[in-house]
């Protein structure tokens, strides 16, 4: 990155006007990329670049090596899928009830790492993604089996959505907090 764009990053007269812009810019992108293809292509990355930044933290800032962040992944994914297909949830309080499920899963198998150090910890975390694995494939009644969810399709996805305004509202108010958050304070809303 050259002098002008650390600069331009980093001066704290630019920056709540760049996290605005790119706030707005990925609340925006769903409406602009056209085709159900490259929207699913773009829901990917985005799921891949979480799961890359929960990484980050914990091997470059942590020092931790995890082969159980795969796992926590798919009990998140699973359980909005579940929750979508088989109660009829919504997105949104499906991923938040993916986000506790996941973070409570995650603390239940912190309980006994916590003493451990390096191999010894890649090892229980990779113990702990084996035994998800299997559950996730082997509890036919809970998980679908080896099928998975199946039954989910975009076009209901997108009717359920059309004809919630409330929840519109809820995840504009959402975006607009995030923004402000991400501010602290510095811009003007």
């Amino acid at each position: 990155m050259g002098d002008t764009a650390r600069a331009l990053i980093g001066s704290p007269r630019t920056r709540p006007a760049l996290l605005f812009a790119l706030a707005l810019a990925l609340y925006l992108a769903p409406f602009a990329v056209g085709t159900e293809y490259r929207l699913f292509i773009a829901t990917q990355m985005a799921a891949y670049v979480l799961v890359a930044i929960g990484l980050n933290l914990l091997n470059g800032y942590g020092g931790q090596v995890s082969l159980g962040h795969g796992a926590l992944v798919a009990i998140g994914a699973y359980t909005v899928a579940l929750a979508m297909v088989d109660h009829q949830w919504s997105f949104w309080p499906a991923a938040l009830l993916a986000m506790v499920a996941a973070a409570a899963v995650g603390a239940v198998m912190a309980l006994p790492a916590f003493r451990l150090s390096t191999w010894y910890f890649a090892l229980i975390t990779l113990g702990f993604a084996e035994v998800v694995g299997g559950l996730l494939t082997e509890w036919r009644e809970l998980t679908h089996g080896f099928a998975g969810v199946v039954e989910c399709h975009a076009r209901q996805l997108r009717q359920h959505d059309r004809h919630n305004n409330g929840e519109r509202r809820l995840q504009l108010r959402g975006f607009v907090v995030s923004v402000r958050t991400a501010c602290r304070g510095n811009c003007q809303l």
